[in-house]
Parts: structure tokens; sequence; C-alpha cells
């Protein structure tokens, strides 16, 4: 809502948010300076800051550096403003318009310097002492906010409130000139790109009334810069100036100084502040021109500084222009020096526009006899053509010829060694749509012709090639072309005016315009009535045009006729009568061929119920708060000089408009009363207001002195408004008031007048803080800490009919002996507090007022006796008489109103604002100023008491004060695109509500761990105390009190209430003993189960003992049948080799046998054969001896075997039957224990239940410990001790962290934020919780994470970075692997949307308005089948959808804002029933920028909400029936009361 169109500023009192002046500082104090883009090296520039008449030296305000700051030279490289916190002061492209919104970025920002950067350097260098080498660091970050350092706003609406120790009264120039983003809009300190060469200044004056002096401005020293030594040098001395309090710029324009010496000094001597202490080497006095001149025969060679002082202006004895140097160099050699030209270009010429010209020498205004142009001819310019050639510094007349070689017209050019080019163009048609109508005769033409700094051009007129009017005007110069009918035509006719701006004169233009005709308005109102008529500035909330009417009195009343313009847009008449209410009405048009008639009834003549005086209180109308807002500062303190001029705009709030969003507001009949301290009519100033519009006044100072200004109105009639149509005259205890003071007067006190809005103390506002008292109090005191030594009084108003004042007293004003001040009995109404020290003095305007309260039931009912109440009974407050601290004012404050207090324990009350943003009835309808709220739990004593109370005011358009830049000369427009704004105002009493009286419970004793709940807790007298106790097995609870026992009933719950009506304090014993019988109990049965296993056990160890004996037995039976068999298989051995030889003798014998009968003589053989068979007999009978023996031996190796084997089942038998009984005895045992892990695990399960419900706040005291506290609770999750992976991003960005979601899902990381201030504790976090050699990803370059911080971190480190967030993402998405996943496509500059699809656990993309190329070529190699956009097409936008819906399925999850798409996204993703939600702020990203992958990890989604945005988390918590929520961040986002309601929805 800043307004910064040049010469709309109006200079304020002191603390004004910032005062910027247009200036003309002429471009030849600049003549020197050479003027080159930025290279990758930086920038050079000069530097210049004074405070009245003296250049600064830090030192000597609470800085570092002993040089004044007087052209110093800087060479100012680029920074990050990263590094101090300041990106939304990106620089975007220096270029734009008054709806623009500036919204840069790192990427757009990088390599561009802006003033912003060099006010950085300045702070850092010569304050802070920071090597010039180290700027840009973010040494100065933990300064921004003080008073070496301050600034609000936005992007391209940045101001400066406190600079370098000295207050917002700065003025700054580039080039001696303000800067512009576009033409007629000015741009700020971040969007103003410095160039090598640049030279800027900014000039402070401790008197905010130096504009009204007619010597105000800027002074200029031109001389040359370097001389030879012996040359005789003319100086000249000029103020520069744009009184842009005059309508008609009388003021501007270039003037002698009136400087009387100057001082020469060296630059070895020029190290004092003030110019009288430094050692000048020579004094020069004026000459009568005006000039100076200086004789530098006898000067050393080297660097001089020519100096002036700031000058006093004699009728104000005060500073009103700023000190001037020029810097001269002296060399050795004498020449003389020829006069220097320099390259000059004349552009824009054109073949069928100004095809050619002639140009002259301009000396007085005297035109030369030589075209300086003969012989030279144009030259190519892009399309167009342009004259070049040499000239000196000096002013020149172009004439311009058009196609045919006419005269179109002719201007002043002047040139410089700086500004040496300029573009020209031509009114090309100049059309009259009144046909037949000839200039001079049925009309006038006046044409103006102003530069973008307010410069009335020189022209002169001529044709164009159709003899038609053409003339000539510069490059998006203003042209103003006013048409006004004469002699008979203005009988039927009125005029009319046409402007055409830098958007039309960037090029050739034309002028059309028709005079339109008269329509005829008559309005017949009652005698003595003052009738006014008029129409107003298309949608412009405040410009009023009244049209003079032809005035008859009749017997009948008055007359009025008017010649009102057809066409126009906001007709509107007023009529005033003295006996009656002023009237007005806004009908659609006045095509009326009746009179209008406003009769005595229509003007309450002679209703005594409605009157000018008349005050309604929310009679007739709930928004009808009847208070004044005026353009003094907040302090309500006006300081001027004698016989200076001060403009006052007031506007009555609330205002009586048509609706809510048009322009059609009445205003009232405003009065002034000026009057001395005692309450007596005053001289001191005089304040007269406009004829038309008196809420529009000119303040003048008469002479010296202090005085009081009343501002009152009187009731209002709107035929139109919404809500009623009778408004009431002011409130008298809201009068409009402020001190004046005139003459010297020195206001540089600390009064240190701060008042606590609920969460800080802030500095106090005349106007929109109000000090509340309860009614039936003596007032309300209020304290403060002047500086030492100051002496305070206070001038207490009286409200009774109307507001009045007695003079300043020390009645009632107290100093303890700290300094600490307090003025008490300050009662309904507005009181001024006077601070005075050593000759100083100045002023506080402080609005006190009573109030009331009623405690009510949850039916409306009053509460007559809340001793009753207790602990879970819900309450309404209902509060009667707050007034909203920024009520609706039209294009500036559009704002809800909240009533918030806290209790001791730092819980939260609100009432809830029936709509984020323009809740207008709060003052007037009771609903708006009520707190519900349920008496919490244990709370010590006996009352609630709610303490830090104060209004909360949120919703659309400018901060609180803005309406004191406002003017009804200017006007304002709707703002469209007002940024939502939040704060607290006023201070409201404590409330104490007397409850139940208290009986404190102190539990006592070994059982207390066991007990549910808080301990000790307060309960009501006369309630009921319930407990109950989580009772461990085996152990028994005595509950008792005075030695009484209590036994608990069949739930096991304990209570107490006989002893809750007597007794304040009680003590309740638990003693935890071992229930011995219980014990006994246990350990019989375990013992039972274990002596049953131990006698099997022992029957089996018998068995098999036994089996074990006789297994020996047979193993010894089995050993000796096996030795005996051995023996047997010996013998059969050695048998069966006898049977072998007896068988082969027997074959011996045989073979003898047959060789006896086959000689059969031979009687010998037979008796050998029969030997021989007896001898076989002998062997065979041997043989089967042999054989039965290894039989038998065979068979008794076969028993001994069996035996054996029969030995040794019944050993495994014994053995089987062993294990058996131990089995037995190990499964009671096992049972014993499963029943013991049974219940240990029911426990656990129900602790896990208790654990999965509720909710659970995971929070730091800053984003970078939130980081931390959520990485711990994805440890907890993922059930590791240490870290694999860590993902660090920057905290003050939103972008990087994001895109590392799915990295750090894949990856099981945890994501940590963090900046410089921040590094330390990160790094210490990582050290402790990364595995070794774990993996560090940094996401973003090293002007996003420095290698300072990288390089603090452990373990192997992997940079992912790009030029841009884009880029930069890309490389992300391509670490983590991503390849045929669904990816969501999010906005890159929206945190919103993107923050609600990281607990999805898909690979996100950022974008822009459309793809890049990069993009586009992942996607495709990506092979994602499906392609989420996450928002609205104003998020991301139908490009995107159509590069995307190329590649596969889309999908859009969009809702209605922000919130409502963050329950798209989560009933998308986390559909059906979902136990556990995770909820963060929904207007900021910090808090949930780490969470993503928790919430992936987790499976459950992330909701935006914040404490006024909770319906959509609601309904997907009761949709998905989930039991916990998690919350993200501390209290003062989204508070437990409303986390804990939504679980109850």
């Amino acid at each position: 809502m800043a307004d910064r169109r040049c010469g709309s500023k109006k200079l304020l009192a002191l603390l004004l948010s910032l005062f910027m002046i247009l200036s003309l500082i002429p471009t030849s104090a600049f003549a020197e300076v050479h003027r080159a883009p930025a290279s990758g090296d930086g920038v050079d520039v000069q530097f210049s800051f004074s405070h009245d008449e003296n250049f600064v030296v830090a030192k000597n305000h609470g800085g570092l550096s002993s040089k004044p700051m007087a052209k110093e030279r800087v060479k100012l490289k680029y920074f990050d403003l990263a590094n101090y916190g300041l990106e939304k002061f990106y620089f975007h492209n220096g270029s734009y318009g008054k709806d623009d919104e500036v919204k840069g970025t790192a990427e757009t920002a990088k390599g561009h310097i802006t003033l912003l950067h060099l006010y950085i350097y300045m702070a850092e260098v010569y304050y802070l002492g920071i090597d010039p080498d180290n700027v840009g660091e973010g040494a100065l970050r933990d300064h921004i906010g003080t008073e070496l350092f301050s600034m609000s706003g936005k992007a391209g609406s940045m101001y400066l409130t406190s600079f370098l120790n000295f207050d917002s009264n700065l003025n700054y120039y580039v080039n001696g000139k303000f800067p512009q983003a576009s033409e007629g809009w000015g741009a700020t300190a971040d969007q103003i790109e410095l160039n090598d060469g640049d030279d800027i200044q900014i000039g402070h004056f401790s008197n905010t009334n130096f504009y009204g002096s007619k010597l105000a401005g800027f002074n200029a020293l031109n001389c040359k810069s370097e001389v030879n030594a012996g040359e005789l040098l003319n100086i000249t001395a000029e103020r520069h100036w744009q009184d842009i309090m005059s309508s008609e710029s009388s003021g501007t324009g270039t003037f002698p100084s009136n400087v009387k010496q100057l001082k020469v000094i060296k630059a070895s001597d020029f190290t004092h502040e003030k110019l009288s202490e430094c050692n000048a080497l020579k004094t020069l006095d004026k000459n009568e021109d005006g000039s100076f001149d200086l004789d530098t025969t006898g000067m050393a060679t080297g660097r001089y500084y020519i100096a002036m002082e700031g000058q006093i202006d004699p009728e104000q004895d005060k500073v009103v222009s700023t000190p001037a140097v020029a810097i001269l160099d002296v060399t050795g050699a004498e020449e003389e020096q020829p006069e220097e030209k320099f390259p000059i270009t004349i552009k824009g010429l054109h073949s069928r526009q100004i095809k050619s010209g002639k140009l002259y020498t301009l000396k007085n205004g005297v035109k030369g006899d030589k075209n300086l142009m003969e012989g030279i001819g144009t030259s190519p310019d892009s399309w167009a053509l342009q004259y070049k050639t040499e000239l000196p510094a000096g002013d020149y007349w172009f004439e311009g010829y058009g196609p045919n070689d006419e005269l179109n017209g002719g201007i002043k050019l002047s040139f410089t060694k700086e500004n040496n080019s300029v573009t020209l163009h031509r009114i090309w048609d100049f059309n009259i749509g009144n046909s037949g109508w000839v200039q001079d005769k049925d009309y006038k033409l006046d044409v103006k012709v102003s530069g973008n700094d307010g410069t009335l051009r020189t022209i002169s007129f001529g044709k164009n090639e159709n003899n038609k009017l053409s003339f000539l005007y510069m490059d998006r110069d203003t042209v103003e072309a006013s048409l006004t009918p004469i002699g008979d035509k203005a009988k039927t006719h009125t005029s009319t005016k046409v402007v055409k701006t830098a958007n039309e004169t960037n090029s050739n233009t034309d002028i059309s315009a028709t005079m339109p005709e008269i329509t005829d308005l008559t309005i017949i109102a009652p005698k003595g009535s003052k009738v006014s008529a008029g129409y107003g500035d298309g949608r412009n909330y405040y410009k009023y045009n009244f049209v003079e009417p032809e005035v008859t009195e009749t017997s009948n009343g008055v007359v009025a006729r008017f010649k009102m313009a057809k066409g126009q847009s906001k007709y509107f008449y007023r009529v005033q009568n003295p006996k009656g209410v002023t009237y007005w009405a806004f009908p659609k048009n006045f095509n009326v061929t009746e009179p209008i008639k406003v009769t005595e009834k229509d003007l309450h003549i002679g209703d005594s119920s409605y009157k000018k005086d008349t005050v309604y209180r929310f009679d007739k109308n709930i928004h009808d708060m009847a208070n004044v807002y005026i353009n003094i500062n907040q302090k309500g303190f006006l300081e001027m000089a004698e016989g200076g001029s001060y403009e006052l705009n007031c506007v009555r709030n609330w205002q009586p408009i048509e609706n809510f969003m048009n322009s059609k507001i009445a205003i009232p009949d405003f009065h002034y009363e000026v009057i001395d301290e005692n309450g007596n009519a005053s001289d001191v100033v005089s304040v007269t207001a406009n004829k038309n519009n008196s809420a529009v006044a000119k303040i003048k100072a008469n002479h010296s002195g202090t005085a009081i200004v009343l501002v009152k109105y009187d009731a209002v009639i709107h035929s139109e408004a919404q809500g009623g149509t009778d408004f009431s005259a002011i409130w008298p205890e809201l009068t409009g008031v402020f001190m004046v003071k005139v003459g010297n007067n020195d206001s540089s006190i600390q009064t240190n007048m701060n008042i606590n809005r609920g969460v800080k103390m802030m500095p106090i506002d005349a106007e929109h803080d109000t000090i509340y008292y309860l009614k039936g109090e003596n007032g309300v005191s209020y304290s403060f800490k002047p500086e030492a030594g100051s002496t305070v009084t206070v001038n207490r108003s009286v409200v009774e009919e109307s507001l009045k004042y007695k003079g300043f007293t020390n009645d009632g004003v107290n100093t303890n002996a700290s300094g600490e001040v307090t003025v008490s009995k300050l009662t309904t109404g507005r009181h001024i507090i006077k601070v005075e020290k050593d000759g100083k003095a100045t002023y506080q305007v402080i609005n006190a007022r009573e109030m009331n309260y009623e405690i009510l039931d949850t039916n409306g009912n009053k509460i007559t006796d809340t001793t009753k109440l207790k602990a879970g009974d819900k309450i309404n407050i209902q509060f009667n008489g707050l007034l909203n601290p920024v009520e609706k004012l039209a294009g500036v404050y559009n704002r809800n109103t909240t009533i918030s207090y806290k209790d001791k324990n730092g819980k939260s009350y609100k009432s809830v604002p029936g709509s984020p943003f323009g809740v207008y009835d709060f003052s007037g309808n009771p609903k708006q100023q009520l707190v519900s709220l349920t008496i919490p739990d244990n709370i010590e004593g006996d009352e609630l008491e709610l303490v830090n109370g104060c209004l909360e005011s949120n919703g659309f358009g400018s901060n609180p004060g803005s309406h004191r830049n406002l003017t009804y000369s200017q006007g304002l427009n709707p703002n469209l695109n007002a940024d939502t704004v939040s704060g607290n105002l006023s201070s409201l009493p404590n409330i104490k509500i007397k409850l139940a009286k208290k009986c404190k419970v102190d539990f006592v004793g070994s059982g207390i761990k066991d007990v549910e709940g808080e301990n000790p807790r307060y309960c009501s007298q006369g309630s009921e105390l319930s407990f109950k106790i989580n009772k461990k097995e085996l152990y028994k609870y005595t509950v008792s009190v005075d030695g009484t026992e209590i036994i608990p009933n069949d739930q096991g719950v304990y209570e107490i209430t006989a002893k809750l009506t007597t007794e304040e304090e009680l003590t309740v014993s638990i003693e935890k003993t071992i229930d011995e019988d219980a014990l006994n109990k246990k350990i019989a049965d375990i013992e039972k189960g274990r002596a049953d296993a131990e006698l099997k056990a022992s029957e089996a160890e018998k068995a098999q003992k036994a089996a074990e004996a006789k297994a020996s037995e047979a193993e010894k039976a089995k050993n000796a049948a096996e030795e005996k068999s051995a023996k047997a298989e010996e013998a059969k051995k050695q048998a069966e080799e006898k049977l072998v030889q007896a068988e082969s003798e027997k074959k011996k014998a045989q073979d003898k046998l047959a060789s006896a009968e086959a000689e059969k003589d031979k009687a010998v053989t037979k008796a050998e054969k029969a030997e021989a068979e007896k001898k076989l007999a002998e062997a065979k009978a041997e043989k089967a001896e042999a054989d039965k023996k290894v039989a038998d031996a065979k068979a008794e190796k076969a028993e001994a075997a069996k035996k054996a084997a029969e030995a040794r089942a019944e050993k495994a038998e014994a053995e089987l039957n062993n294990a058996i009984a131990k089995a037995e005895r190990a499964e009671a045992d096992k049972r014993a224990a499963e029943a013991k892990v049974k219940e240990l695990a029911e426990e656990v399960e129900r602790l896990k239940n208790d654990k999965d419900k509720g909710t659970e706040r995971i929070a730091g005291e800053t984003r970078f410990e939130t980081s931390m506290a959520i990485a711990d609770k994805l440890k907890e999750k993922l059930g590791v001790e240490k870290f694999d992976n860590i993902v660090i991003a920057n905290g003050e960005n939103f972008a990087d962290a994001l895109s590392a979601t799915y990295l750090a899902k894949v990856k099981n990381a945890p994501v940590l934020i963090v900046n410089k201030s921040s590094a330390n504790d990160i790094s210490a976090y990582v050290k402790k919780n990364a595995s070794e050699n774990a993996n560090i990803y940094i996401i973003g370059g090293e002007d996003v994470v420095s290698k300072q911080i990288a390089d603090m971190m452990p373990g192997n480190k992997h940079r992912l970075e790009g030029d841009t967030r884009f880029e930069t993402n890309l490389e992300v998405l391509k670490a983590s692997g991503a390849h045929g996943e669904d990816i969501a496509l999010c906005n890159a500059y929206n945190f919103a949307d993107a923050l609600s699809a990281s607990a999805a656990g898909k690979p996100i993309m950022l974008v822009g308005s459309k793809l890049s190329d990069d993009q586009i070529a992942y996607l495709k190699t990506h092979n994602g089948k499906k392609f989420y956009l996450i928002g609205g097409s104003d998020v991301v936008s139908k490009n995107v959808e159509n590069a995307v819906s190329k590649l596969g399925n889309v999908e859009r999850l969009e809702g209605s804002d922000r919130f409502a798409t963050s329950r798209v996204v989560a009933e998308k993703f986390f559909a059906g029933e979902h136990k556990k939600v995770y909820l963060t702020y929904g207007l900021n990203f910090p808090d949930g920028l780490c969470a993503g992958v928790l919430c992936a990890i987790d499976n459950s989604p992330l909701l935006l909400v914040s404490n006024s945005n909770l319906s959509e988390a609601a309904a997907y918590i009761s949709k998905a029936k989930v039991q916990k929520c998690f919350v993200l961040g501390g209290d003062d986002l989204i508070s437990s009361e409303a986390a804990n309601k939504l679980l109850k929805k």
C-alpha cells in the first residue's frame, strides 16, 4: 500500500515511516561522474551523509570511522541479502509500476548491486569496523531492527525507519534525482541498481518543518574538479528544491544558495564533523553576482575540499538546507583550459515523424542565431534516427521538423557531461471532437509538459503535415492538455483535460478530446443552505471536483444551478444548513428534467432528536464509531517554523460510505479549535479549512509558542449509505488532538514511551493505541522511563459535552528510584504528556478509555456469583466499550480485530472474528467482543487472572499509521493487491475471575508416581475430587486423608468430597506396599507348578540312573562277548586253516590212492590210502568241532549284541523320560513367563495406544531447533541410533529443503536447515547423530549454504547445486535415483502447496510459469506414468499442464485456498482411516519445512492450519478418524487449544 508516486509524498512530522523528497539536484553537480554498468568486479560509487549543517562522522554517532561522509568513494561488490535475512528485498528488475507486485528471487537478484547493499556497507564499515573485503557476510544481521539499521515495508516499498543512528527524517538521491521505477512511481533502495560513478546523497534534518522554509533544499557547489596552480577558479553555489507542498510548485527550481562564505580545506585537515573545527586554508566571500572566486596561486599540489555548511533560515533560526562539498585537485602546471566539449545525442527522429531538426544556443532565454546542426546529418538508431555531435554543457533550443519539413514545435534542452542524451517525440495528431470549433474563438487550449521529476518543460507549438497543432516532448514526459470553452460555447459545454503519462509518451502519440455538453442540474434547498455539487475521479476514494454554482435566493429557499459535464462518474451533491444536518447524495447521473429538492425534513431541521452535534453510539449503525484520523505523527506532535504552513488532512472514521468497495464517501463538516495549554483561545497558529472540503485545512504558524489543536466534525447524512443513513457527530472523547510547537525547539529527548501490546513493548501511537481500564476505577496509570534528568507533566483531558484541557500538572506524576515515571488518573479521553530536559521539550498524546465486562454462561445468562465456577466449566466473557484500533479506511485499512489474553500459565484466550479480514462491526457488535473459554484445570488459588491483554489486528492493507500519507489532493485508488498484515495494538486491563474457593491437594507418599494427573492439583471447594491410581501387580495402595482410609469404587476411582468443603489445603497420603497375600499366592502357584515338574523330573532321574546302571552291565557283557567272539573268530580262523591243510592232505592221499588202485598189485598203496582216509576223517572231525565252536561263538556274540542293544534301548528310554520331565518343568516355567510377558505386553500396548492418541508437539525455540527435534522423531520412527545419511539445506528459503524431501525419504535421512547463526548447533547435532562415514548432502550453492558452514559438517559431503532453484531441484531429483514414479509438480515460489505434497513421499519438481527445456528432458527420461499438479492454474499454470499432459496422465489437486488444497492432497495420498496427522502453520514455511520425510516414513499426511483456519483440517481428521496430531512448531503459531479442538470435532 506504499504510495511512491513522484511528488505525492507529504512531509510529515518526526518519526514518520520514511521521508522521500523529489529533488532537482543539478546535473552539473555530478559533471565529473562517469557512469558505466556494474561489472563482475562490482561498482565504484560516491556516498555522502549529512545531518543538519554538517557531514556525519560515524564516531560521533555510535560508530568507529573518523572520516566525514562527504563524497566518500566506495568500491562495492555484490553479496546475498539472505545473509541478513532480507530475502524479501531481493532485486527484481528495477522497473515496476504502482500496481505491480515486486517479487525478487535469489536468481533475479544475483549480481545486481542496489542502494540497499550500499547502506549495509556503510553501516558495517563505518560503524561496525568491518573490513571492506568482508562486507556482505552478515555482520550487520544482529543489528537489524536497532537504531543503527531498521526498515519496514516490502520489496519495492522499503522504508528506512532508522539509519546509522538517525531517525526516519531521511532524504536520499542518486545522481541528483529521486530514482524512479517507472514514470511517476518512485523506486526504493532495494530496487535501485547502482552503476559505476553513481553519486548517492542522504540528508537528515532535525527540523521536520524545514520544508516550510523558502530557503529549504539541497546545496551544490559547481566548479572544475582539477586546476593548475595559479589558475583562478570560479565556484557557483546553488540550492535545488521542489516544493511538493504547493500545488502550483512555485517553490520548485534552482535558486541561488544563501551561503555567504566557503572554506577551502586540505584533504588531510578535513577530519571534523563541524567545518568550524577544521583547519581552513582559505575562506572565500561571495561576489556580487553570487559566485565565489578561488585564486590557486601558491597552493600546493594535492587534493582540497571546497565546503559549505547547511544553511539556516533566519526566520526559523534552524537549518533548512544541506551542506555541500566540491573536491578539487590542484596540479603544478598552469595553462589555459579550453571550454570542454563532450558527445551529445538527440534521438527519436523518424522519417514519418520528426524527420530533422535545428539546434541553437539558449542563453538567458535568448535563442542564438546559428544552427549548430548545420552540416550534420542523422544516423541510424535501430528503427529510428539520431543526431550526434559534441557540445559544451549548457541550455539549447531544438526545433523539430516533420515529414514535409513543417515546423512541429520547439523545446528547451539542457546538456551536461553526464546527461548528454535525450529522446524526443511529437504530438503527431491533435483531434478536437467538437466539430467546427476553432481554437481561441470557441475554446482556449493550455498545454503543460513536465519531466518525470515534475519540472515544467519550455516548449513552443507548431503544425503537423495536416496543418493540425503539434508540439514536442521528451521520452516519458507527462503531457497535460486542458481545453476550456469560451464565448457562447461556454454556455453549452464545459472544460476537459487530457493527460498523457509515461506509458503513452514513450513514443509519438496523439491527443483526442471532446469538451462535453453541459447537463443542467438544479437543486432547491431550504433557506440559508449552502449547496455544492461535483464529481469524483474514477475509483479514486478521496478526490472531489467541485463545480461552482449559480445561486439564487427566493422566498422558498435557495436555488443552485450547476453546469455538470455529461458522462462523468461519481456525481455527488451536498447541502449544508446551519440549522440542520449536512446532507450528501450520490445519484447515478444528473440527466434530470426536474430540480432536485432537498427538504427541511431531509436536513432534520427542527428535529431535536438529530442535530449537528447529535452523538450516536451505535444506536443506528453498528459500524459507526465516530473517530478521526489525522496526518500528524504517532506522537501527535507537530513542530513548525514561524511563518511556516502545513496542510492538514483529516478522515472521519468510520467513513460514511455507500458500500465497502466503492468511492462514494460523504465528508462531514470539520471544525478546528486552537487553544493554549489551559484551554483558552490561542493565536500561535491559525487553522483555515478549505472552502469546499473542510477535511482539508491549512495550518499557519503565526508566532512562536505552543498550542493545542482540536479537530471535530458534525453529524452527517449519506442518503445511500450501507447500514444506515444517519451518522454521528464526533464522540467528544475521540476529538482529534495534537500539540503544535512554533519556533525554536529541540525535541530530541528519548522518552521511551512504549505500550505492552501483548507480546512485547512497542512505541505508543496517539491514534491506534488505547490504554483501557475497568469501569469503576479512577482511570489508568501509564509508566515509562525517559532519559535521566527529564521532567514529566501531564495535561489531562476532561470529557463532558466536549473535550477540554486545564493545563499541565505534576499531580499524579510519580518517579521511582530507577527513574521510571508513572502518570496516573488517565480517564476516558486524549491526554497530553510533556517531557522536558535542558530546555528541550517533546509531547505525546495518549488515549485512555473505560471498558467493562460480564461473565455469561453458554446460554448468555449473566453469572452473578463466579465463585461457584470450577475447572471444566464453560463461560463467555462479554466485553463492552472496546473500539477497533485500525478501523476500515478505504484504500488503506481492511482489518479484523481479535481480543487476546493469556493466563499466567501462558495459555491463550481469544475472541473469534467473523472473517479473516474486513470485520467492520467490532466496535458496535457485542458478538465480536465475546471470548469463550473453559475454566482450565489446576489453577493455583481461587482466581483465574487473564493478563497481557491487547487487540490483535489482522487482515489486508497497510500498516497502522499509513493513513498519515493520505491527501485529498492526491487521492487514493483501491488497492486490490494488498498484502496481509497483522499486529497487536492497545493495552487491555487484567481480568480477574473469582472461582470457587480452591483447595490445594498435595499427594504424598510412596505411591504418588502411580497417581493419574497432576500433583499438586487445585480443586474448587464443594466440588468432588476424583482420581485413579495406575496400580502395579503385587502391590497394594493405602489412600487416606487425615488418617481416614478412602476406598475406591468398583471402577477403581477414589472420591473425596466432604473434606473439600472446609479445607484450603488437603494432603492425600498414598502408600504403596507389597501385597504379601498376593505375593504368597503367586509364589505358591509358581511353587506348585514347579514341584509337580520337579517330582516328574526326580522319577525320571531315578529311572535314568537304573537304566544307566543296567546299560553299564550290558556294556560290560557286551565287551566280554565281543572279547569272546574275537577269540572264537581266531579259533575258527585257525580251524579253517587246519581244514584247508587237512583237505590238502586228503587230496594228496586220494591222489596216492588213485595211483595205488591204478597199480592193483601194489598193496602197500591201499595201506597208505587207509592211513590217509583215517587222517582225513580225523581232520573232518576236527573241522566239524571247529565249525561248532565258531557257531557257538557266533551265537554267544549275537546274544551279547542283543543284550547290549536292549541295554542301550533302556538307557535311551530313561534319557527320554528324563528329557520329558525336564521339558515339562521347562514348560511350566515357560507358561509362567509367558503369562508375565503377556501381562507386560498388554501394559506396553496400553501405553502405546495412549501414546498414539491426543496431541504431541515437536518444536524448538527456533526453526533450526525445530528441524533437529523433527530429526529426533525420525530417528525414533526408523529405530536407529545414528543416521547414515543427512540432508542440509538453507533455513531461510524453502525451495531447496522441499526439493530434498524425496531424496531424504530414499536415504532415510533427516532434513536439517541451517543459517550462519545456527551453524554451530546444527554441526554439533550432525556430529552427534551421524554414523561414521555418513553421507552429508548439502543442497544449493555456496551462496545458499556457505563453504564455511559445509566445512563444519563431518562425513562424506555431496553438494547438489544449480544456478537456479530449478536447476538445483533437478540435481536433487537425479541424485535421489527417482525413475518411473509418479511425480508432483509444485510452484517454485509458493511454499504452501509443496509443503502439503512433501508428505506424500513422491519426487517433487519445482516449476515456474512454464517448464524449461531441461525439465522437459528430465521428465521424458524419468518415465513417470502420472503427474500431480499441486494447486490451481494460478499456481501451476496451464502451460505446465499442457506440457506434461504429452508425457503421461495428469491430475490436478487443488482447493479454494492453501488450507483446502492441503486437505485435497491428504485425501488423495492418505485416503481411508489414518490414526495420525502432522499439523504445520500454513502462513509460513519454517516449521513444516523438514517434516515431509518424517510424514512419508510415518505414512501420515501434513495438514496446513492456523489458529483461525482449522475447518479443512478438521474435516479430514473427522473423516480419517484421526486419533493423534503431531503439532510442528511453537504454541504461538498453532495453539494446543486449537490442536485439541481438532481432535474433538
